[in-house]
């Protein structure tokens, strides 16, 4: 929510249409035992990282921004 404090550092991912069907079965499948179903729209991802407090990112961006052209 914050790009200048980011508390998670992931990738997108072009995954099959399989994927997203195993996502609503399985979220139907725990409404059934009363887990509260997801609210928020699937998007397939791969979390790289989780950042606690202060960090110095700059580097991180750079590097980001040169993948990018």
């Amino acid at each position: 929510p914050n790009p200048h404090a980011p508390r998670i550092l992931y990738a997108g991912i072009q995954a099959p249409e399989w994927l997203g069907q195993l996502h609503l079965r399985t979220d139907e499948a725990l409404a059934g035992l009363g887990v509260p179903k997801e609210t928020k729209p699937f998007r397939p991802h791969l979390t790289l990282a989780r950042i606690d407090g202060k960090v110095e990112l700059a580097d991180l961006r750079h590097a980001i921004f040169a993948l990018s052209s």
